[in-house]
C-alpha cells in the first residue's frame, strides 16, 4: 500500500512539473523584474528593454546653484540611428510608457532661449503617457533628461570636447575631440598631441554649458527655470555633471581619451607626451575692458565685442607686446580707471554702481585675466578684487604692466601702479 502511494505522488509531482513547463512556453519570454524607478527603453541600445542599464539618474538643476531637484532625472546612453525611444516607469504595479507628441528641435538663438545651450541636434517636448515614440536619427551619445515634476523631456547628441584656460581656444570656445566608432557599451573620444597648459579646465559636449527643460517653473525664491549640465568637472577618474574645474598640474604635449563604459559612466586618461612649445606673442594684441574703463582716456571706445561691457582701451604700441627674451610686456601707460558708473539700464532710483575691468586677447579671443593675476606687493593698495576682476577704491590715472613668460608655460603677472 505504502508503494502505490509513493508513486501516486511521483505521478502527480510530474504532471503539475510539465504543466509549468507548458504555461511557461505559452506565455513567452519573460520581461525583466526591475525595481520602481524611471527608465529608458531604447531598442537601438544596451538599454533594449527596462533594466537596470537603462535606470536615469538624478540630476542637480544648472539654473538654480546646482541644488539637488527629486524630480530631474539624466541618463547618457549610445543610441543607434534610425531607432526610437520611449521612457517607462514603475511604480509598484503600475507601470506606463511615456513618449512625446510635441518633440521639438531647439534653436538656441531664437527669442527666449539661452546661448549656453547646445547649438544642433537638442530636442525638448513633453511627456505623454502612450504619446508616439521619441527618434533617434542618427548613431552616436545621447543625454537625455526629464523633470517628472512639470513632465517635460529634452535630449541632445553629445559631441564631447574640453574648455577652459588650459586649452588652446582658452575659455571662449570648446576644442573638439574625435568620437570612436559607436559601440553600445563603450563609446570613446579622443585627440592626441594638444597644447594642455598646467591651468584649469572642464570636458563639455556641443559647446554648451547647459539645456533648458522650460524657463518658467519656480525652483526657488525669485529664480524661475530648470536646467541640466553639459559639462564635466571634478578630476580625470571622478567626473561630475557641473563639479569644479579640473587641473591639470604640469603643461605640456598630451594625448587625452574620454571613455564611457555601459555601468560606469565617463572617466578619462590624459598622457604628457612632450613640453610645451614656446609661444609667440608678437603679433597678438591685448585690451582693458569693463565699466572701469573711463571715457577719460582719449583712445578708449564702446565695447562692441560680444562681451559688450562698458569700455574698452588698447594697449600701448596698437595692444602689441615688447619682447624681452621669452618675456613679453603689455603696458597701458597713464590709464584713467574709474571706481563707479551710471548704467542707463538699471532703475534710476539706484545710483552709481561699482566699476571694475578686465585684461583679454583684443576682442575677447579666448583668453582673459583679471585680479588673480596681480601682484599685489608691487602693485598699488587702490586696486582692489571684484569678484576676480580688477577694480579700484579711488578713480585715478594708473599704468598697467601685464608680462607674459613664454618659458614658463605662459605665466601671466600684472602689475597697476599711480
Amino acid at each position: 500500500m505504502k508503494m502505490f502511494k509513493f508513486f501516486g505522488l511521483l505521478l502527480a509531482f510530474a504532471v503539475a512539473f510539465t504543466a509549468c513547463n507548458d504555461d511557461d512556453d505559452n506565455g513567452g519570454p519573460e520581461e525583466p523584474l526591475v525595481e520602481d524607478g524611471v527608465y529608458l527603453v531604447a531598442p537601438g541600445s544596451a538599454a533594449d528593454v527596462a533594466k537596470s542599464a537603462g535606470k536615469f539618474v538624478q540630476a542637480s538643476n544648472e539654473n538654480d546653484m546646482d541644488t539637488d531637484r527629486p524630480s530631474l532625472m539624466e541618463i547618457y546612453m549610445p543610441i543607434e540611428g534610425g531607432t526610437t525611444f520611449t521612457i517607462y516607469e514603475v511604480a509598484g504595479a503600475t507601470k506606463t510608457t511615456y513618449g512625446s507628441a510635441d518633440i521639438t528641435a531647439v534653436d538656441k538663438t531664437a527669442d527666449g532661449e539661452n546661448s549656453d545651450q547646445p547649438a544642433s541636434d537638442f530636442w525638448r517636448g513633453t511627456l505623454s503617457a502612450d504619446a508616439a515614440a521619441l527618434t533617434i536619427a542618427e548613431s552616436g551619445m545621447y543625454h537625455i533628461f526629464l523633470d517628472k515634476a512639470t513632465m517635460k523631456v529634452g535630449y541632445a547628441k553629445a559631441e564631447w570636447g574640453a574648455i577652459g584656460s588650459a586649452w588652446p581656444d582658452g575659455w571662449g570656445s570648446s576644442t573638439a575631440f574625435t568620437e570612436g566608432a559607436f559601440d553600445k557599451e563603450m563609446m570613446t573620444w579622443t585627440i592626441s598631441d594638444v597644447v594642455v597648459k598646467a591651468s584649469d579646465w572642464k570636458f563639455r559636449y556641443s559647446n554648451a554649458w547647459k539645456a533648458f527643460l522650460d524657463y518658467e517653473t519656480e525652483t526657488s525664491p525669485s529664480k524661475n527655470g530648470v536646467a541640466v549640465n553639459t559639462n564635466f568637472g571634478g578630476t580625470l577618474d571622478n567626473l561630475e555633471a557641473g563639479a569644479s574645474n579640473i587641473v591639470t598640474d604640469e603643461g605640456g604635449m598630451y594625448d587625452m581619451t574620454l571613455t564611457w563604459e555601459l555601468g560606469s559612466g565617463y572617466s578619462a586618461v590624459a598622457t604628457r607626451t612632450g613640453d610645451l612649445p614656446l609661444t609667440d606673442w608678437s603679433a597678438v594684441a591685448w585690451d582693458a575692458v569693463g565699466t572701469a574703463v573711463s571715457l577719460d582716456n582719449p583712445n578708449a571706445a564702446d565695447d562692441e565685442s560680444g562681451w559688450n561691457w562698458g569700455n574698452v582701451l588698447v594697449a600701448d604700441n596698437s595692444g602689441l607686446p615688447t619682447k624681452n627674451g621669452d618675456v613679453y610686456t603689455y603696458t597701458w601707460a597713464g590709464m584713467v580707471i574709474e571706481k563707479e558708473y551710471d548704467d542707463p539700464s538699471d532703475d534710476p532710483d539706484q545710483g552709481a554702481q561699482a566699476a571694475s575691468f578686465k585684461l583679454r586677447v583684443k576682442d575677447g579671443a579666448g583668453i582673459d585675466v583679471g585680479y588673480d593675476k596681480l601682484d599685489v606687493d608691487a602693485s598699488s593698495t587702490k586696486v582692489v578684487d571684484a569678484g576676480n576682476n580688477l577694480s579700484v577704491s579711488e578713480k585715478g590715472t594708473f599704468t598697467i604692466t601685464l608680462t607674459i613668460d613664454a618659458g614658463n608655460e605662459d605665466a601671466v603677472t600684472v602689475v597697476i601702479t599711480e
